[in-house]
């Protein structure tokens, strides 16, 4: 009951209007379809679609659909919404309206966003960004992040079982994997040195460098920076220039 889920697309059930799809989770509690359909009304009327409530999926813009399905999220009274790509299928200007209304909602009724993107907008619209790697929080940045640039704002993370997980364009400034010395070692400060037999190798080879394709969906990066697949997400790797 404390969380809901918004997906990328809006998944609206497309038999029923925007009224009962939104009242379906309160309908699926056990509760009366009346009250249901009465609390799926004042959230329409919330997000301002009060007037296509009686519309069917296919009758909605793409914008009025994604309201749709916040409304249905919100129904429950989450204090959490997990929001996958949310809007990922929407035009730049109804993206920008989307994202003003997560803002209205997390000030006027205190909800709170997790949400998955690969977008520069949506990721500085957050407070908070962590970055992910193969399924690991690797790094976190505060808001106004860059993705095109996360090292400017990339707070590494070592979690509680010591581990750290270096992003591709750290480990290739390094100059690749190999064995480290921690030569010092203090309070809030900690420092690692490629040990001296390895330097000679790592000298000797190629850089490392972005690949520039996509082994996993042959997503051509072009002159991009980003270090994540826009397509399909997988982490970019590294490889000999």
């Amino acid at each position: 009951e404390t969380v809901s889920f918004i997906f990328q697309e809006a998944n609206l059930l497309p038999d029923l209007n925007a009224l009962n799809n939104v009242a379906q989770p309160l309908i699926h509690k056990g509760e009366m379809i009346t009250y249901a359909q009465e609390k799926a009304r004042e959230l329409l009327e919330f997000l301002k679609m009060d007037d296509r409530a009686y519309g069917m999926p296919e009758e909605l813009s793409g914008g009025e659909q994604q309201r749709v399905a916040i409304a249905r999220a919100l129904i429950t009274n989450p204090k959490l919404i997990l929001a996958d790509e949310p809007t990922g299928a929407l035009d730049p200007i109804t993206s920008r309206e989307v994202l003003g209304l997560f803002k209205e909602l997390h000030e006027e009724k205190e909800v709170a966003f997790l949400i998955v993107t690969h977008s520069r907008e949506v990721a500085a619209f957050a407070d908070r960004s962590l970055e992910l790697r193969d399924g690991r929080f690797v790094a976190q940045h505060g808001n106004s992040v860059d993705i095109s640039d996360l090292n400017e704002s990339r707070e590494i993370i070592i979690d509680d079982t010591g581990t750290i997980t270096l992003p591709p364009d750290l480990l290739a400034q390094i100059g690749g994997s190999g064995r480290f010395e921690i030569p010092n070692v203090e309070q809030n400060e900690i420092s690692f040195s490629r040990v001296a037999e390895e330097r000679v190798e790592i000298e000797e080879n190629a850089d490392l460098v972005l690949s520039p394709i996509c082994p996993a969906c042959n997503h051509d990066y072009k002159k991009e920076k980003m270090q994540m697949c826009p397509e399909c997400g997988s982490s970019r790797p590294m490889i000999k220039s």
